[in-house]
């Protein structure tokens, strides 16, 4: 109430930090976020309307999603995430719960790198595209979209809370 969008946002993602269980719902909040997850089903959030447009342009728009799963990472000082794709779902999002600068951004492996196979490339520069991230920043990519995080280089942590979107039982 009264906030903007990256307000609202950042407050999602402190509610997601604090729910609790109660019988087969996690969920919490406050007058300013929602959040409840319940059968793999996330309800009641600002980010909602967000997955719902992307559900639709990726045209899976009368397939019912759910949320795969869930989980967050913690980054202190060279702590990092490596190279990996999310197998059988169809949309990962990552939020970022704190980002201060130089704990590291995401990076995404260009899925082309196997066309270019006859052409002056330097994977080191061209194989990876970094995507830089700050607090409050949500991220929706494709599972198939390999991807991995640079070392955190400083003394803060870097905390990120991802679930995946699936439309298909695993």
């Amino acid at each position: 109430i009264g906030l903007n969008e990256e307000e609202k946002i950042i407050a999602i993602l402190d509610t997601v930090k604090q729910l609790k269980k109660v019988g087969d719902i996690y969920e919490g909040g406050d007058g300013n976020a929602y959040i409840a997850i319940k059968g793999g089903k996330l309800m009641m959030t600002p980010l909602k309307p967000v997955i719902d447009q992307v559900w639709d342009e990726y045209h899976f728009r009368k397939i019912k999603k759910w949320i795969g799963g869930s989980w967050y990472n913690v980054h202190l000082r060279e702590g990092e995430t490596l190279e990996h794709p999310h197998a059988h779902v169809d949309i990962v999002a990552s939020c970022y719960v704190k980002a201060p600068v130089g704990t590291g951004n995401i990076l995404f492996r260009d899925p082309l790198e196997y066309h270019r196979t006859n052409t002056p490339i330097t994977p080191e520069r061209e194989i990876w595209h970094e995507v830089p991230v700050t607090t409050g920043d949500v991220l929706l990519f494709p599972g198939w979209l390999k991807h991995k995080t640079q070392p955190n280089a400083t003394d803060e942590e870097r905390i990120v809370f991802t679930f995946n979107i699936i439309s298909h039982e695993v």
